[in-house]
């Protein structure tokens, strides 16, 4: 409670705070470097026609799995503080992204607390959405590996998913309902407004954000079934392994990164030893090296293109707003 106390009342002047924006950005593209020519000392391909189609494949599911999880913020903060979401919303997640490569989860979270300041919103408002965050991550990790463990019948995984299907379709005629009805009300007409009330009057968007951090699992097994697949491709790793194992590494990192101070270490330790299971240990570390490597291009290149693009839309929207 103390780090929550002092993040709700931390206010570092302007000037200080590009700073120290400044200072991550190159901390994290230091990071980049670092993480990619370790990885490659780490990795030997001898077949690199393989990792370039297996490659662009991880790409593709990282970067529809990030716009997905973009979106999936912007709605929680949205159905939290009862406001509209717009592009601001998906500048700060890209750019706040960005500091979750520097050491410490306390950089993305002091960068998250003042962009929304500077929106209107309240610090214990915007830590209250990164704590659900985590525990929407957490919630929907366990409920995957579940069902997959669970879910060697047939029978029950098609029934499940169709559930699963049913229950987005609901949820997302609920959300679109509560965007227009959100059109009429001023973000500051609740001022003061419990957080347990607010997140009972926000289930619409918090059940559509566990729906699409699912969908995310699936995509994170994606790209470690695809990179498993070009380390060994003659190993027993089937999908269903690789969307359980992905799901517990999911849960892992995410509890570790309120804990320990860099959960990027504890990520690949999960991957790496959940691999283990399956096929060797170096070729499991081998694995590991490969998705550090991709996931810090993927990380950054995504973050900055994200940023770069929500940051021009909005500039524009504003420019067409004040011609009208």
């Amino acid at each position: 409670m103390l780090l929550w106390d002092s993040l709700c009342r931390f206010r570092p002047s302007p000037r200080l705070m590009n700073a120290g924006r400044l200072v991550g950005f190159l901390l994290t593209i230091a990071s980049l470097i670092l993480v990619v020519r370790q990885g490659i000392t780490e990795i030997a391909l001898s077949n690199w026609q393989n990792f370039l189609s297996g490659g662009l494949i991880t790409l593709i599911a990282y970067g529809v799995s990030f716009g997905l999880q973009a979106v999936a913020w912007a709605l929680l903060i949205g159905g939290l503080s009862r406001t509209l979401t717009d592009w601001r919303d998906l500048e700060i997640y890209a750019f706040s992204n960005l500091m979750r490569r520097v050491p410490g989860a306390i950089w993305y979270l002091v960068e998250r607390v003042e962009s929304y300041r500077d929106k209107g919103l309240s610090g214990r408002l915007t830590l209250a959405a990164s704590a659900s965050e985590w525990g929407l991550l957490i919630v929907s990790s366990v409920g995957v590996y579940a069902l997959t463990y669970l879910g060697q019948d047939q029978v029950l995984l098609r029934l499940t998913s169709a559930v699963g299907v049913v229950i987005l379709c609901l949820t997302s005629a609920r959300v679109l309902q509560r965007r227009a009805q959100l059109r009429t009300l001023c973000s500051n007409s609740l001022p003061i407004v419990s957080m347990r009330s607010r997140w009972m009057d926000a289930w619409p968007e918090i059940c559509a954000v566990g729906l699409v951090y699912s969908m995310c699992h699936l995509l994170g097994a994606v790209m470690l079934y695809e990179l498993a697949c070009i380390i060994s491709p003659t190993s027993l790793f089937l999908f269903s392994d690789a969307v359980r194992f992905w799901a517990l590494t999911v849960a892992v990192g995410t509890l570790g990164s309120v804990i320990i101070p860099l959960n990027i270490i504890l990520r690949d330790l999960t991957v790496v030893v959940t691999l283990t299971s399956i096929m060797p240990a170096p070729t499991a570390i081998t694995v590991g090296a490969l998705l550090r490597v991709v996931f810090a291009i993927a990380d950054v290149s995504y973050s900055s293109g994200l940023w770069l693009v929500a940051r021009v839309a909005r500039l524009h929207s504003k420019v067409i707003q004040k011609r009208i």
